[in-house]
């Protein structure tokens, strides 16, 4: 599996950036995969995958992965975070901040923190630490609100 250095990614997404600006944005090809294909054959200063994998299971590397990630409290698989960008008010009723996603069974456990909070709250990987077996914070009085 090939993982990118951080170059060699902000690379690659200013090349899709390019593709999107030409090809879709113009109205050619409304297909980001196609356009940048496109890119690659017609316009690319040099050669690029056109998909590749990485040893983060094939999604994009984040800003948590050098951390600790909580374990589902159902399948006890790994959990991702997501970041609720709307603020308070009809799309987002409770005011969330953050959501821990399970990347096997799709639970979902809901959070006031931010994700720079939870960065300062979780263990980085290099540290010796025991890995959180359930939940993240271990319930409501913790601003986790879990889903049915």
């Amino acid at each position: 599996m090939k993982e990118l250095t951080e170059q060699e990614f902000q690379d690659r997404i200013q090349a899709i950036v390019r593709a999107q600006k030409i090809f879709i944005e113009s109205g050619i090809i409304t297909n980001i995969t196609d356009a940048f294909k496109l890119y690659q054959e017609v316009l690319a200063e040099r050669e690029r995958e056109i998909f590749i994998t990485s040893s983060t299971g094939g999604r994009l590397p984040a800003a948590l992965d050098k951390y600790i990630r909580p374990k589902c409290s159902k399948c006890d698989a790994d959990m991702g975070l997501r970041v609720i960008n709307e603020p308070k008010g009809y799309r987002n009723v409770n005011g969330y901040k953050t959501c821990w996603e399970c990347f096997n069974c799709a639970h979902e456990e809901y959070s006031y923190k931010t994700i720079e909070e939870w960065m300062k709250e979780l263990n980085v990987k290099s540290q010796p630490q025991p890995q959180p077996k359930s939940s993240p914070c271990g319930g409501k009085e913790d601003g986790i609100y879990y889903s049915s």
